[in-house]
């Protein structure tokens, strides 16, 4: 069954340690609270915080206030009753990125084949107190009957369902879950670059029961691991710069309002002398784990809270080691409007990414999303939540069956004919 992640179908992640593990790990440990140790100092040679009293005198806010105001700015989302929100995006690749794909194809594909067609993607996000709603369509620029995918997910309040299509109506199917996990986990919800609603990062919505709390912990970004580095002015507003060099993201916040103008994400320099990889996982899971694999393996064996804790120590390891950082991405947020009562969102998006494995980074593309409609604690109407289903339509994916079933969608099925198809899984797999 395809993703429902806004990018094209041939964009590359861009992670490297710190992210993988994150991303891979952090969200399966986030469920627990974790007692991970607090941060420590930063490395040598990089920022200090400024005393308490240095701070008061120059009537500066400290960085954990900042931070945690950034965090409440948008935390709001997570108890909306209802929330609405649609969005245009676009993906547009540099000359620089063939260049250097040309040189260095990506693996399994062929030299030259780098596309740079802006890439198009219209989303609309939905949810009230009980049902869940997620569609987006997609094509590139001057080229409408390009469209990679349509896709059509909801959550009724008892089913799952996921309708998908190509523009032309063609390759129609649909797949089912009497959960929500398959369609609306949280890797879809938190760990996107470009969430719609504000920058990318953990949420406890009613379906999710994400920990936000430990999953700053683990990932070193509790406001109390942030330290004021400076000022910088973002779009001719003057910004307070924080930066947590555990977590590995600096933040560019508004003097005048709080809120978030930028948001960046800094990557260890690899290459530098006295970074060794194989010596951080060594340090948090002990000599016998010699490569990211085996991290990955020791860390699994691990209950909820103590892979949290192996997280965050990772995260402190590396910091360790590192006493340089560049930029993956610079992330942009503009255009604030209020919209409803004392919430804000930014209804624009630009990033701009870099391609970091290059002996000098470039510009490797440059997104853009814009919120066109949103809409906060109003009534929803019913169709959003509702898949028209067609009899003859395949079933790519039955999730309701252990193993999942494959078939064509007929409305007059039974429930004991899905469970003769079940049966007949099983004794293939046995």
């Amino acid at each position: 069954m395809p993703r429902s992640g806004q990018f094209p179908p041939r964009r590359r992640p861009i992670g490297r340690l710190t992210l993988v593990a994150s991303v891979l790990l952090l969200i399966a440990s986030a469920r627990s609270k974790s007692s991970g140790a607090p941060p420590g100092p930063p490395p040598s040679g990089q920022p200090a915080a400024r005393s308490d009293a240095k701070r008061s005198q120059n009537r500066e806010p400290s960085a954990a206030a900042l931070v945690q105001g950034v965090y409440e700015s948008f935390g709001w989302i997570d108890a909306a009753r209802s929330f609405r929100i649609r969005t245009e995006y676009s993906f547009i690749p540099t000359e620089a990125k063939r260049r250097w794909e040309e040189k260095h194809p990506p693996l399994g594909e062929a030299p030259g084949t780098v596309d740079l067609r802006t890439f198009c993607l219209d989303s609309e996000w939905a949810w009230d107190k009980t049902r869940i709603h997620y569609s987006y369509e997609n094509h590139y620029v001057g080229d409408p009957k390009s469209t990679y995918g349509c896709q059509k997910r909801i959550w009724d309040g008892s089913l799952a369902i996921s309708r998908s299509e190509r523009s032309d109506h063609s390759q129609l199917s649909y797949a089912f879950d009497n959960k929500l996990g398959i369609f609306f986990d949280e890797q879809n919800v938190t760990t996107q670059l470009m969430l719609p609603w504000g920058p990318g990062g953990p949420h406890h919505f009613w379906w999710l029961s994400t920990d936000v709390a430990a999953w700053r912990e683990a990932a070193g970004l509790l406001p109390r691991d942030f330290e004021l580095v400076g000022r910088e002015t973002i779009n001719s507003k003057p910004c307070y710069v924080v930066e947590s060099w555990i977590g590995g993201y600096r933040l560019a916040v508004g003097v005048a309002d709080g809120r978030l103008y930028r948001r960046t994400w800094l990557l260890a320099v690899e290459n530098k002398p006295g970074y060794d990889q194989k010596a951080i996982f060594q340090k948090v899971a002990g000599p016998t784990v010699k490569s990211y694999q085996g991290w990955v393996k020791w860390c699994e064996a691990l209950d909820p809270a103590g892979r949290s804790r192996a997280i965050h120590q990772l995260h402190v390891a590396e910091a360790e080691y590192v006493r340089s950082k560049r930029a993956a991405f610079h992330q942009f947020f503009d255009d604030y409007r209020q919209v409803s009562p004392g919430h804000w969102l930014p209804f624009r998006q630009f990033v701009i990414q870099y391609n970091t494995k290059a002996p000098e980074p470039f510009v490797e593309s440059r997104i853009e999303q814009k919120v066109t409609t949103v809409s906060v604690d109003e009534p929803l109407p019913m169709k959003l939540f509702q898949i028209e289903l067609q009899d003859g339509v395949p079933v790519t994916t039955d999730w309701r069956y252990d193993p999942p079933i494959h078939y064509e969608y007929r409305k007059a099925q039974t429930e004991a004919e899905r469970i003769a198809l079940r049966d007949l899984e099983r004794r293939k797999r046995h």
